[in-house]
């Protein structure tokens, strides 16, 4: 379970965003537009930051809270 939200729920979540991407990616073609996708891996750039501090900083100086810092705080905390 990751901050309340069991495996398969977020697994569902995952799924559910990645249809619905791909439908918006076939429609904006369908009508001759031009679509770009960019994916970003920027989990080693956390490697080297001070997590307390960060941790700190989103909390203090940005309205990270709740759910959303605790994500934060089991992402930094929990990594290999």
């Amino acid at each position: 379970m990751l901050c309340g939200i069991p495996a398969p729920v977020r697994e569902m979540m995952l799924l559910k965003l990645s249809k619905l991407s791909k439908v918006i990616i076939v429609c904006a073609t369908d009508g001759g537009h031009i679509v770009a996708l960019t994916l970003l891996d920027l989990s080693s750039a956390f490697d080297i930051v001070d997590h307390t501090l960060l941790l700190s900083i989103l909390q203090n100086r940005f309205p990270v809270t709740g759910l959303s810092q605790e994500w934060f705080h089991f992402y930094l905390t929990n990594r290999t």
